[in-house]
């Protein structure tokens, strides 16, 4: 019995492993809705850490913390990516200043994006 649960929880690993490496299974849907953010403006709902790079590698840890973003400024969205987590996906914004085009950083959108979690958005 007990080898019985190691092997399944091996072959979890290695799906879960298989997808993170493999973009294409995220609905079309959302990879769309993702590509309608670009251009938008995205207000804080409260402080948001600004990270250096959306999450990679297998434990798809998000890159390093570079400052926070405050309630009281606006961004405009640079570009937006679905990343596969654990269970679910997470939506990721890359944030510009308005009128320039040098990133900032990411940030947390949210689930995928209609769920938004840190940011109101004007498009």
């Amino acid at each position: 019995m007990r080898r019985t649960g190691v092997i399944v929880v091996a072959a979890l690993l290695l799906c879960s492993v298989a997808l993170a490496q493999s973009p294409g299974w995220i609905a079309m849907g959302a990879a769309a809705g993702v590509s309608g953010l670009i251009g938008s403006t995205a207000m804080p709902l409260g402080p948001v850490p600004l990270r250096e790079s959306p999450p990679k590698g297998l434990l798809a840890l998000p890159g390093k913390k570079l400052g926070e973003l405050s309630r009281d400024s606006s961004y405009r969205i640079g570009d937006a990516k679905i990343f596969p987590h654990i269970f679910s996906t997470q939506t990721w914004i890359m944030l510009t200043r308005p009128g320039s085009d040098e990133p900032l950083g990411w940030s947390y959108l949210g689930k995928d994006p209609s769920s938004l979690k840190n940011f109101a958005l004007r498009r």
